[in-house]
Parts: structure tokens; C-alpha cells; sequence
């Protein structure tokens, strides 16, 4: 019998939320208390506000929301705290995300996106579209150093600078590419309409995907490497009640009816999201570090605003931790934190921005002011050994920005090398995540940069040296850290016991393991990853796929998964179905008729989905001669097959 699934996430809506020690500003707006709302009109050219982006020259810029008002006069307003606006760059064509980074900004654009005038320094156009008029939303810089992105479920086909090339037609998705516009690249699909994309000071990233509207909730994902959330646009051409992303609950958290290659949401906060932000560890008020912000719609303005939460990884997923709507009474597009500290938010209805004067209460105001003047002033001309103290800033910007700039310098591995012996935790990742750097690449390039050529092989080589050691660590988050590093470097898959990381006593090891398994091609790690998968035994979705991962990316020929159509354990049937599935092999047929109803079934699902039409009449014949009670959703795919088949 199969065991049933322990539920561990928790399912949070916004009527749960109350607001927490806030001052009337007026008969609507309340903010947290301590602080005091400024608020000042945009000049967007009669259109409304929409997303937020922080310039590290200070200030941050506002993008005007979709639909323009006045396509041709769109402009992109920049804001200080001094409640002016400072100059704006005007497109002719419409813009839906933007994105600061080593005093250059990144532009998301349609096909037809322009541009013209600016106050900036350096402007790039992010990419066009291939064949859809799908755009970038939101931006975020990752402790590796590249810089990640979200799109909707309209699609995107991209050829970047360097003739790479990136496909997700039916579903929004998560992508990533070196500043200087290389290595573009899917991580995460199933995505419906993700408004924002943050990163936490480890460096677990995370997007607040909007509802579909056929009777599903916003849903907070955890990202993870060649994740799916089970979102198709196909199901807006359906009745939503008939939508498999309904009858299987696909929108849901954690149930025992979801498929197996898609992974459950991580909860479902707020009604209709915009943005989403991560306090930066100085600045705004010192109980709000380490959470997360989202800007949430309900539909009436008193109930609307600014949602502040935690995040705490539990087994099969996450928690969301002391929820709380910390500001009232606006109807909000976008949110920033500024490089003074200051926290930014729009104002829909009344065209305005506003942020929030925290007076006496800065976090940290000492640090809180170096880290503006630091981000002002930039990184690259400052010494090894300035950027080696700042590793450990309580500013998680000021950190990223020194390790980015260290990788440029020529003693970068062994001022790296002396700061992996910090006895700050934080100062270590960061020196870990600089090493790989140079491992995956050599110095991270600028973005105003070309496309930089990799550097000699030792270099490489010799900061994939200062990693391996550390997946013996006796500190469990420097194993992950390690292993996230290590896994584009130049190294060959068996040379180190990733194995043993799959027995570790954490979840966050063990599947950052299974992952650079897979990642570096340690085909010796078959066995151990066999016995991985069987010892979870689908209890945690997640380590089931890092599981079905590495056996995707590890093997040489398809066969080696499909023979496992023989093992006795359906939990490693199951990810060998999934592997196949993301492979898009016929070899998944083999496990059509296996005893377990959820391998059978997702071997249904695979073949439907991906229209692997050469085995529609095997479905056909199933359904003439199983005795088995289908699940009515399964039934309509065999009926489907047969259709097909005739």
C-alpha cells in the first residue's frame, strides 16, 4: 500500500494577516510604527506606476505600469528620498522590468522595445523576444554572480549575445545569464505571472507567481535547478474546472493527487501580487531583517498593502513564518529598497511613490550609511583587502558587490582562500561563491563588457581545489554553499565522494548533492543515487527531484534509466519516469504497465503531454484491456490516445 504523503506546508491568505504596531498616517495609509510615509506624484508620462528597482547611484527607478496610457512618451522615472524626480529615460515601446547592476540597467523590453534619452550611465537592453510578445518582469542578482530573471506564461524564445539559446513556450519560467549577456538559460518553468524574484542571504531564491483566475491562489515557489510548477498555458483555453492544473490541484501546496514532476507550491500568500523584496540586513526596521516583502491587491484599497513574512525550510518544504500586513490602505505595484536604506512603494490609484522616513529607527544607521556611499561609488576601484573586510557587511549588497569585484582582481583566490578561514558564516559563503566564480568562469565580467573568454584552465582548477575541501565541513550550510559552487567547475564528477553527501543527516546537503551529481556527470554515483531516491520514498518532493535530476544528467544513454524499470522500489520508478519525461524519450513506455498506479500514471501524463504520438496506440490498447478504475483525469488522457490513434 502507498504510504500517504506528511503534509508540512502551511496554507496562509491574506484574511489571516492583521497589521502590526502601525500610525494612522491618514484616513487610509498606516505604516509601520516608527517610521513616516513621504509621498510624492511621478511623472510617467499619464501612466501609472508600476514595478520599482533600486539604482545603486542612489534612488530608485519606476517603471510605468501595462497597459501605457501613451506608448510612444513612456517614461521610466528615478526617485530619491528627496521626493523628486531626477530625470527619466523615454521608450517609445513598453518595458515590464528593470534591474540595476555595477551602475549598469537592465531593461526587459517587447520585440519592439527603443530607447531614448536617460539619466543613466550605462543602459542595456535585456533581450527581444523571438516569438511571442512575452517580456521580462522582474530582476535579481544571485550570490554566483549572474544575474536571474522571470517571465509569463505568453512565452519567451531568446538568442543571447553569445548564440545561446533559451526556450519556454507554455509556461513563465525563471532564467539566468552572465552580466555581460552570455550563457542565457532556463532554471525554472510551470510559472503563471511571477511579479518578483528575491534571494535570501544563502542565497535560496524564491518568486511570487500571480493566480490564473480559475479559482487558484497567488503561490509562493521555492526556485530550484530545472524545477517545474505545473503551469501550461494551454489550461487558459479550457474550462478551468476541467484543467488538469485544477482536477490535480497542480496550484495547491502538498497533496497526494499532484504529478510527480511537478512540484507543490510553498504557500499561498496575498491575493494579487506585485514585486517581491528581501530586507537588505541594514536600514529599515531592524525586525524586519531577514524577511521578505510583496506588494498585495486584494480589491479593496483598506485591506491592501504591503505583506512582510519569513521563510523557514521545514522536511517536503517550507514554512511561512509571522505573516503580517505592515502597510495599509494603498493599492501598490512595486516595492524597493533604496541604497540609503529607505523602503519605496507605489501608489496605484493615486499616480504617486512613497517611502517610508524611518528617523531615529535606522537599522544600523552607521553601517546602513557606508554601504550607500560604498554602492554609490562602486567596487572595482577599491583594494583586496577593502573588499576582503567587506565580505562580512551586515549589507548583503555591499557583500555581493565586494565578491563580484574580488573575482576581478589577480590575487583574487588567495584573498578568497584567507577568507574561507573567517569566523563569519556570511563572510565564508561569500568567499565561496567568489572561488566559484572563477571556478565556472574565471572574473566575473562587467556588464558593459563583450563576451570575455574564459580564463587558463589552472586558474580554474586551482579555486575548484579551495572547494572540494569543503564538503567535508563541519558546518552543514558551508557543505551546501560548497556544493552549489563547485558544480560548473572543471572537475570530473567521481573525483570526489558526492555520494556520501546523498547519507548527510541535512535535507539542504543531501539535495544539494543529488543536484551537483548530476550537474558534474558522477556516473559512479549511480548506485548511491538509486538507494537516495529509495530511502526517501517520495516523502519529500523536493529530494524526489533532485533525485530524478541526477538521473537525468548523469547518465550516457537513456536505456540506464529505463532499466530500472525492474527495481523494486516505485519511489525510484517514479523519478526515472520524471527523468525520462524531461528528456522527452519514448524510452518512459517501458514503465506503462508497471504495478504502481503512480508510475503508471505519470507514464500517461508524460506521453500525453509531450505527444509522443508513437505510443498512443499502447494507451489505447491499456484502456481496452486494463481492468484498472481510472482516476476520471487519467481516463480523459487514454481517451484522448485513442482519439489520436484513430
Amino acid at each position: 500500500m502507498k504510504k500517504p504523503r506528511l503534509l508540512v506546508l502551511t496554507l496562509i491568505s491574506l484574511s489571516s494577516l492583521v497589521c502590526h504596531a502601525v500610525e494612522t498616517m491618514n484616513d487610509s495609509l498606516t505604516v509601520p510604527s516608527g517610521t513616516k510615509a513621504i509621498s510624492s506624484p511621478l511623472n510617467l508620462g499619464g501612466n501609472k506606476p508600476g514595478p520599482l528597482a533600486f539604482y545603486e547611484k542612489g534612488g530608485v527607478y519606476v517603471l510605468p505600469a501595462l497597459p501605457l496610457a501613451a506608448p510612444d512618451t513612456a517614461k521610466i522615472s528615478h526617485v530619491g528620498s528627496d521626493g523628486g524626480n531626477s530625470g527619466y529615460i523615454k521608450s517609445p515601446g513598453s518595458t515590464t522590468g528593470l534591474f540595476s547592476s555595477g551602475g549598469s540597467i537592465y531593461l526587459g523590453g517587447n520585440a519592439n522595445f527603443k530607447l531614448s534619452g536617460g539619466v543613466v550611465d550605462k543602459v542595456k537592453i535585456f533581450a527581444k523576444c523571438g516569438v511571442s510578445d512575452s517580456t521580462a518582469i522582474a530582476f535579481a542578482l544571485g550570490l554566483d554572480g549572474r544575474i536571474y530573471g522571470t517571465f509569463s506564461d505568453s512565452g519567451m524564445s531568446i538568442t543571447a549575445t553569445d548564440g545561446s539559446k533559451a526556450e519556454s513556450m507554455n509556461s513563465g519560467a525563471v532564467f539566468r545569464f552572465e552580466p555581460d549577456g552570455t550563457r542565457f538559460e532556463i532554471v525554472h518553468r510551470g510559472l503563471i505571472n511571477p511579479s518578483g524574484i528575491a534571494f535570501n542571504e544563502y542565497g535560496d531564491a524564491y518568486v511570487i507567481d500571480a493566480p490564473a483566475g480559475t479559482g487558484d491562489k497567488a503561490r509562493l515557489i521555492r526556485l530550484v535547478e530545472d524545477g517545474d510548477s505545473g503551469w501550461n498555458n494551454s489550461y487558459r483555453k479550457q474550462e478551468p474546472a476541467e484543467t488538469r492544473w485544477m482536477t490535480e490541484k497542480m496550484w495547491e501546496t502538498r497533496t497526494d493527487s499532484q504529478p510527480a514532476f511537478s512540484l507543490p507550491a510553498s504557500a499561498h500568500l496575498t491575493t494579487s501580487p506585485a514585486g517581491l523584496a528581501y530586507h537588505p540586513g541594514t536600514g529599515f526596521l531592524e525586525n524586519e531583517t531577514g524577511r521578505f516583502f510583496v506588494c498585495d491587491d486584494t480589491g479593496d484599497t483598506a485591506s491592501s498593502g504591503v505583506v512582510s513574512f519569513g521563510i523557514k525550510e521545514t522536511r517536503g518544504g517550507v514554512r511561512v513564518i509571522d505573516p503580517r500586513l505592515i502597510v495599509s490602505g494603498v493599492k501598490s505595484s512595486g516595492i524597493a529598497f533604496a541604497t540609503d536604506g529607505n523602503f519605496f512603494f507605489t501608489d496605484i490609484e493615486g499616480g504617486n511613490f512613497t517611502f517610508l522616513d524611518h528617523e531615529k529607527n535606522m537599522h544600523l544607521p552607521e553601517k546602513n550609511s557606508q554601504a550607500a556611499t560604498l554602492l554609490s561609488e562602486g567596487f572595482d576601484q577599491r583594494s583586496s583587502e577593502e573588499l576582503a573586510a567587506l565580505l562580512g557587511h551586515p549589507n548583503s549588497r555591499v557583500r555581493l558587490h565586494a565578491q563580484i569585484s574580488l573575482t576581478r582582481k589577480s590575487d583574487a583566490i588567495e584573498v578568497f582562500k584567507k577568507s574561507l578561514e573567517s569566523t563569519e558564516l556570511l563572510a565564508r559563503i561569500h568567499a565561496i561563491h567568489g572561488l566559484g566564480i572563477i571556478a565556472r568562469r574565471g572574473s566575473s565580467p562587467t556588464p558593459g563588457e563583450e563576451f570575455t573568454t574564459l580564463p587558463a584552465k589552472g586558474i580554474r582548477e586551482t579555486a575548484t581545489s579551495l572547494l572540494s575541501p569543503l564538503l567535508a565541513d563541519p558546518n552543514p550550510e558551508i557543505r551546501v554553499q560548497a556544493l552549489r559552487a563547485i558544480v560548473d567547475a572543471p572537475l570530473p564528477g567521481d573525483s570526489i565522494s558526492l555520494g556520501t553527501l546523498l547519507l548527510d543527516d541535512s535535507d539542504r546537503v543531501r539535495f544539494a548533492a543529488a543536484i551537483a551529481i548530476g550537474k558534474l556527470k558522477a556516473l559512479g554515483q549511480y548506485s548511491a543515487v538509486i538507494n537516495f531516491l529509495a530511502k526517501n520514498n517520495s516523502r519529500d518532493p523536493y529530494l524526489s527531484h533532485a533525485g530524478s535530476y541526477a538521473l537525468q544528467h548523469m547518465v550516457d544513454t537513456e536505456p540506464q534509466i529505463s532499466a530500472l524499470t525492474v527495481y523494486d522500489s516505485p519511489a525510484v520508478r517514479l523519478a526515472a519516469v520524471v527523468a525520462l519525461r524531461r528528456m522527452g524519450s519514448l524510452e518512459v513506455v517501458r514503465f506503462l504497465n508497471d504495478t504502481d498506479p503512480a508510475v503508471q500514471d505519470e507514464v500517461i501524463r508524460t506521453v500525453i503531454d509531450l505527444n509522443l504520438k508513437e505510443a498512443f496506440p499502447m494507451l489505447t490498447e491499456l484502456l481496452e484491456n486494463s481492468t484498472r478504475e481510472w482516476p476520471p483525469v487519467i481516463l480523459s488522457m487514454l481517451e484522448t490516445a485513442k482519439r489520436g490513434t484513430h
